[in-house]
């Protein structure tokens, strides 16, 4: 079964209604009780809100139109309102929808293969499977590799670690980065779930009930990543980039790279949504056949940032109790914006522990990490 890792790249904050509603065409996507989406032909999602009674509503929209017609829509921006029941918030508005033409087979395919990180019930017909390219051929040794961290990430111990982040930006051409400020947390990992709770920020403390927190945000994509990579039915390809030593380990390096609409699911920028490519390494500790540090460079569309963000996630050995684990220790995150800075995020995680008897925990349906 594809499992995709789901709001665990970096979403933006809510932008604020603008003044002209802006038009798209591109192929009718998604359609729930409050939500449309339309994808572009660049592989960019556009979200609007539904209108909640007249001619725009989920139920006329979805008996009058098919998975991937070729539609315009035209919006209005609307203050940002959060949606529980697809994890993000809107800042379009639906005011009309027109019908262009039928989509071609290629269309079809694409709107189907975006369709793996949606979140919700999507009221439009399906269409029956596409026929799907014929994967590459793994180089040697990556079989072992695989299965064993697909069973890793399937039986990733439930813990609660302390996060701490600094966040420092990067002016448009500037060389430096200033420290912005240092987030503390403690998160819970249950499996590619992940919760933070119990936030300070510059060591005040910072409640929250959708995951956002003010500026930029991070992943925690850490079990998620493992199958975002090695899961069977992703169309990601690799070879074999030779041997190095992390952290006094032998290690065997594969590179990677993952297409538009694979596996790692979407980032977003207001009411713009975008799985991106991705290229990156995954290092393999020789003993054991575990991932123990895996990088990648997203390959952002125009629009979206002013560069491609680069993610680091390290793993190494924790102990919990009387056992050992192989766990998240690091993070580090680098992420260009649309104005021309970057942002910087370090993250440590310390004092692993297993879930406490009174420990309570609340995790979205779908894990949200909003920037």
């Amino acid at each position: 079964m594809r499992v995709i890792q789901l709001s665990l790249v970096f979403l933006f904050p809510p932008i604020v209604a603008m003044a002209a509603g802006p038009t798209f065409t591109g192929s009718l996507r998604f359609v729930s009780p409050t939500t449309i989406t339309v994808r572009l032909s660049d592989g960019v999602v556009i979200d609007a809100r539904l209108p909640k009674t007249g001619d725009l509503t989920a139920e006329k929209i979805s008996t009058q139109y098919k998975l991937a017609d070729q539609v315009q829509i035209a919006c209005k921006g609307i203050q940002g309102g959060w949606d529980d029941s697809v994890k993000r918030y809107h800042s379009l508005e639906l005011t009309r929808i027109q019908f262009i033409r039928a989509p071609s087979a290629e269309e079809v395919a694409q709107v189907v293969a975006s369709l793996s990180w949606k979140v919700g019930d999507n009221l439009l017909k399906p269409v029956p499977d596409t026929p799907k390219p014929p994967k590459a051929t793994d180089p040697e040794g990556l079989e072992r590799v695989r299965e064993v961290n697909l069973a890793r990430a399937e039986n990733m111990p439930n813990f609660v670690a302390d996060e701490v982040a600094l966040r420092s930006v990067r002016g448009k051409g500037n060389s430096k980065w200033k420290q912005v400020d240092t987030v503390e947390s403690e998160v819970a990992f249950k499996g590619a779930e992940d919760a933070r709770q119990h936030i300070r920020i510059n060591g005040k403390p910072y409640t929250t009930t959708t995951g956002w927190i003010p500026g930029v945000n991070w992943g925690l994509g850490f079990a998620g990543y493992l199958n975002s990579v090695f899961d069977r039915d992703c169309a990601n390809t690799f070879e074999l980039a030779g041997h190095e030593t992390l952290r006094g380990k032998r290690v065997t390096v594969y590179s990677f790279q993952s297409p538009v609409d694979g596996c790692f699911g979407p980032g977003t920028l207001g009411y713009r949504q975008y799985d991106a490519a991705r290229t990156g390494r995954i290092l393999v500790e020789d003993l054991g056949g575990n991932v123990i540090q895996m990088e990648f460079e997203v390959i952002q569309t125009p629009g979206i940032t002013s560069g491609n963000d680069k993610e680091v996630y390290t793993w190494d050995d924790v102990t919990i109790g009387d056992a050992s684990h192989l766990l998240p220790v690091a993070a580090d995150y680098v992420y260009p914006w649309p104005n021309g800075d970057s942002w910087h995020v370090t993250v440590q995680y310390k004092n692993h522990r297993h879930f406490e008897a009174a420990t309570t925990v609340k995790f979205q349906e779908e894990p949200v990490s909003p920037r």
